[in-house]
């Protein structure tokens, strides 16, 4: 076995990332995590010798990715993994404006909340979600920022239909809520016979050019299914240059921290 060391801080003020799950492999979503960041962003644990994917989530950060970290039988491997503010996420400031459509128990404010775990979803239609309005949900960031990434994962509510799950998409940007100016299109696929969850999970998609922005809107146009009635959502995350956010968590549960010899 080695050891796997390290630091979380935030990109934009070098301050230290409190109580953040750090997740190994590919899933956030219900998963739980190796360990917890503590009060000054250090973590640590004992692991097998391999290369790993190692996650980082936290209210204000959203979820972010660091590929092929490679941990030594006997040895501690020290990684400093810096993160940047999730401009849309309700913990960095940003606020819900409106949602076109929302059932009551999958509001808007899931897209926004950091986490693969929560969904945001439609009400039910009279006809096929493909053959009515495209619903969307409207933000605002907590102040101008650049936008140059965003992150979304189409997962749906455990308990609704695979082919409920977000295919494609639009987002826009604005600057003062008015007007719009779409900015990326994208999309989710799959292998016959249905979605399964690597096709749903998190994707990132790189603007052609960076952009300013207030506003933001993040548009369902269309699902998996050509009969279903309803659209689902789990996550929206947009990333940029924002300096100066310094995200508010809500109370940290314990931390827990595992260092090894």
């Amino acid at each position: 076995n080695g050891t796997l060391v390290g630091t979380v801080v935030n990109a934009s003020t070098g301050a230290p990332v409190k109580d953040a799950k750090v997740i190994i492999g590919e899933y956030e979503a219900r998963v739980s995590p190796l360990v917890r960041t503590s009060d000054t962003g250090g973590f640590g644990a004992k692991m097998m010798a391999g290369s790993y994917d190692v996650m980082v989530n936290a209210p204000g950060f959203g979820v972010q990715t660091f590929q092929d970290v490679a941990v030594t039988a006997g040895s501690i491997t020290s990684v400093k993994l810096t993160v940047a503010p999730n401009l849309v996420s309700l913990a960095s400031g940003a606020t819900l404006v409106s949602a076109s459509s929302e059932d009551p128990g999958l509001p808007g404010k899931f897209l926004i909340d950091d986490t693969a775990a929560s969904v945001w979803g439609t009400k039910r239609g009279a006809t096929a979600y493909n053959n009515g309005p495209d619903e969307r949900v409207t933000v605002k960031l907590a102040k101008q920022s650049t936008i140059n990434r965003i992150q979304v994962s189409a997962f749906k509510n455990t308990t609704s239909s695979r082919f409920a799950a977000l295919k494609d998409f639009t987002f826009q940007v604005s600057t003062g809520g008015v007007p719009w100016k779409t900015v990326k299109t994208g999309g989710f696929g799959y292998q016959a016979p249905r979605p399964a969850a690597p096709d749903l999970n998190y994707r990132t998609f790189t603007l052609d050019k960076p952009v300013k922005a207030t506003h933001v809107r993040f548009f369902i146009d269309s699902v998996h299914g050509e009969t279903v009635k309803y659209a689902q959502a789990a996550e929206l995350q947009v990333f940029g240059a924002a300096k100066g956010i310094t995200p508010v968590a809500p109370p940290a549960d314990p931390t827990f921290t595992e260092s090894g010899s």
